[in-house]
C-alpha cells in the first residue's frame, strides 16, 4: 500500500524539486517583504508557464513523433525552462508576441526531446551540483 501511495505523490515531488532547484523559489533578490512576494509570484508564474508549454509540446510530440518511432518521447522540461527564462522579459513587455514566442519554443522542444524509459535497468549517477549563488540571493533574469 505504501508503494502505491508513494507513486501517487511522485508528480508533486518532481514539481517541488523543479521549483526548488531549477527555478530557485527559495532564493530572493532582496530582503524586503514586497521583493520576496514579487520573486515568489514570478517563480510561480514561470513554473505554470513552463508546465503549459511542456504539456503543449508533449501533445505535439505524441501526435507527430511517437507515431513514427518505436520509443515514447516527452519534451525536455529544462530546455523549455531555459527558453522561458531567456524570453521572459520580451513576453512581458510585448504581450502581442507571446503566442509567437510560445509556438517557437514548442517547435524547438519538439526537436529537443527525451525518452520515456519505463522499467529503467541502469540507475542514474548521483550528481551533486554546486550552488551557483549565495544563500538567499537569486540571480537576475
Amino acid at each position: 500500500m505504501f508503494k502505491e501511495l508513494y507513486s501517487l505523490i511522485w508528480g508533486i515531488e518532481c514539481k517541488y524539486k523543479e521549483l526548488k532547484s531549477s527555478i530557485e523559489i527559495e532564493e530572493f533578490s532582496g530582503k524586503k517583504p514586497i521583493t520576496i512576494k514579487q520573486d515568489f509570484y514570478v517563480s510561480v508564474y514561470i513554473s505554470m508557464l513552463v508546465s503549459l508549454i511542456k504539456s503543449q509540446s508533449d501533445m505535439v510530440i505524441t501526435l507527430k513523433v511517437n507515431n513514427t518511432t518505436k520509443y515514447q518521447y516527452q519534451a525536455n522540461r529544462n530546455f523549455i525552462l531555459n527558453k522561458v527564462f531567456k524570453n521572459l522579459i520580451d513576453m512581458l513587455i510585448h504581450h502581442r508576441k507571446i503566442i509567437k514566442i510560445v509556438n517557437s519554443i514548442v517547435e524547438k522542444a519538439k526537436k529537443i526531446r527525451s525518452h520515456i524509459r519505463p522499467n529503467r535497468s541502469c540507475e542514474r549517477k548521483n550528481k551533486h551540483p554546486r550552488k551557483k549563488h549565495h544563500y538567499q540571493i537569486k540571480s537576475c533574469l
